[in-house]
């Protein structure tokens, strides 16, 4: 099924690498979410563009940090999975950084209207996941906020790792 190219995705936007761009999900300082399908696979994934203008500064540092950091956490229960991800040695226009991940609704979204008993086990299930990733990988979180945990299949998943803290960094 066909779904249709957001207008604000531009001609020269609706690919990037093997990523057909369907519609624009969210845009923050640094990058563009958009969902995306790789044409001969289907599948729908959302995928985060850095923005071009941001690609010879220290964001496409922290892009490439937050990517590393998501690859030593693929399966790390309670954090939003990557599935792919292009760094190119210089990213351009044509050849942006990327990554790829579920689809998953933002929290602010995916408890509005909940039950107080849904948002403070929503809420538990994320400091949990953030107290193990503390605890085990010296991970600090610095950019919890409503639209960054996730709900995806009935699970919250913190998600946006471009400002964590490491033990060495």
């Amino acid at each position: 099924d066909a779904l249709p190219i957001c207008p604000s995705v531009t001609s020269e936007l609706r690919r990037v690498g093997p990523w057909e761009l369907l519609d624009e999900l969210g845009h923050g300082g640094n990058s563009t979410v958009y969902r995306a399908r790789v044409a001969a696979q289907g599948e729908l994934l959302a995928l985060k563009v850095l923005d071009t203008h941001k690609i010879q500064s220290e964001r496409y540092a922290r892009f490439v940090h937050e990517v590393r950091v998501l690859e030593d956490l693929r399966d790390f229960p309670g954090v939003l999975p990557l599935r792919d991800a292009e760094l190119p040695e210089r990213p351009s226009r044509r050849s942006p950084a990327w990554l790829a991940m579920p689809i998953a609704t933002p929290l602010d979204q995916a408890l509005s209207g909940a039950s107080v008993g849904n948002v403070v086990s929503a809420i538990r299930s994320i400091a949990e996941t953030l107290s193990r990733l503390k605890k085990e990988h010296g991970i600090g979180h610095r950019d919890i906020k409503p639209g960054n945990p996730f709900e995806l299949d009935s699970q919250y998943l913190v998600g946006d790792f471009g400002l964590v803290a490491l033990p060495d960094a």
